[in-house]
């Protein structure tokens, strides 16, 4: 009726039928007007598509459990991630509340029975400065090592700026460390930025310890929904095809890249660098 009166219609509509003999089918009808001895007519085609249907359900069932399974690994990589922060939080306390208090401890009686000698046994007195030397090094070592167990600025900082403080530290006289921000990077979850913040952190960790990199570069930026970091340094590489991808450290960058639902690619080769590329969705969050 819609069609005589010039009306717009769908061409073809699908509609589910039940036989005469109690079976549920699937038929795309499909009419046009015509002209039939002079008087308006239609001319319908009835096509059974009963077993695409079933394909197609099969097909979307298959879709729908690959996002249960995707969503149950993302639930266990984040619980594995949870697992591993409260770990690290709990060496850092150890770490600065309980080795570094008693070093000092022991510091200051060595340097009690330095003052004692100073005056009878110079050279011993000496050689108990250094060990009081040595002693307060190991501290500001632990001390640095409990603030990267636990990055209790992270929270007031946000990312964008902990990642430039991060990159400060890590540069010196050999090596410069940049970190560039090319968009404003907006306040995410606690969990979120830590871990980007992580994947950061090990990725220069691999470049100082092991690619002997002379200058590494961070990049985060925000575009199309996502969130992009890459850490990239110029050091002496290495051949992808060669690693198996059980390296610890490259494990929990993907696991962390997992939690947050997104990806980490490495691409390196000898002699040219390594660049360490984080892709996420971007889920913004109001901080407390």
């Amino acid at each position: 009726m819609a069609r005589q009166h010039g009306e717009c219609f769908p061409p073809s509509l699908e509609y589910r039928i039940l036989t005469k003999h109690g079976e549920t089918r699937y038929v795309e009808f499909t009419a046009t007007t015509t002209e039939f001895e002079g008087s308006p007519a239609i001319v319908g085609t009835a096509v059974d598509v009963t077993e695409r249907k079933r394909a197609e359900a099969a097909r979307q069932a298959s879709l729908d459990e690959l996002r249960r399974s995707e969503e149950r690994l993302r639930r266990l990589a984040r619980h594995q991630v949870t697992i591993r922060e409260d770990e690290r939080r709990r060496l850092g306390f150890d770490l600065h509340d309980g080795v570094c208090q008693e070093l000092i401890g022991a510091g200051i009686l060595v340097h009690s029975i330095r003052e004692r000698l100073a005056a009878s046994d110079t050279a011993s007195a000496a050689v108990l400065d250094r060990a009081v030397g040595y002693v307060h090094g190991v501290v500001e070592h632990l001390r640095l090592l409990a603030r990267e167990l636990r990055p209790m600025l992270l929270h007031d900082l946000g990312l964008a700026d902990s990642l430039a403080s991060l990159a400060s530290a890590m540069t010196s006289a050999e090596r410069r460390v940049d970190a560039r921000l090319l968009t404003p990077i907006p306040r995410l979850s606690d969990e979120v930025e830590l871990a980007v913040y992580r994947i950061a952190q090990e990725a220069l960790s691999n470049a100082v310890r092991h690619a002997d990199a002379r200058e590494i570069v961070v990049t985060i930026a925000r575009g199309d929904g996502q969130l992009c970091l890459e850490v990239s340094d110029d050091g002496r590489g290495f051949d992808a095809a060669d690693r198996n991808g059980d390296e610890l450290g490259l494990t929990g960058m993907r696991e962390r890249a997992a939690a947050l639902g997104g990806w980490l690619a490495v691409d390196s080769a000898v002699g040219r660098g390594t660049t360490v590329r984080l892709r996420f969705p971007l889920e913004l969050s109001d901080p407390d």
